[in-house]
């Protein structure tokens, strides 16, 4: 599917899926982006289980500014679903309103 990346984040592989996007950020700019969302809304306990928050998020890196926020609502799209986010991005390139939807972390044991 078009615009849907997987990367490994802290042990775990997440899919996400560009539902709204341009040419802003660079591809190492987004996995810092989606690295923050995880880190703010997925708050993983040690015993596996997590709790998911709702919100906006203020990043800030050299690359880029950005505010994104949840409010809990999910999407399917095909076979995948998860989390949709979105916010206003901003870097030396210009400024940019995105969306993405984060599916569950696929966990190795499951597969």
């Amino acid at each position: 599917m078009a615009g849907t990346e997987f990367f490994d984040y802290q042990g775990r592989m997440w899919s996400v899926i560009s539902l709204r996007t341009d040419s802003v950020l660079d591809y190492d700019s987004r996995l810092k982006l989606w690295g923050h969302v995880l880190d703010r809304y997925y708050d993983f306990q040690s015993n596996g289980s997590r709790e998911l928050k709702k919100g906006v998020v203020k990043v800030v890196e050299d690359e880029f500014e950005a505010q994104i926020k949840s409010d809990g609502k999910y999407m399917t799209i095909g076979c995948l679903g998860g989390r949709i986010f979105e916010g206003v991005v901003e870097s030396q390139k210009g400024k940019s309103n995105m969306s993405f939807l984060v599916c569950e972390p696929i966990e190795a044991g499951l597969n």
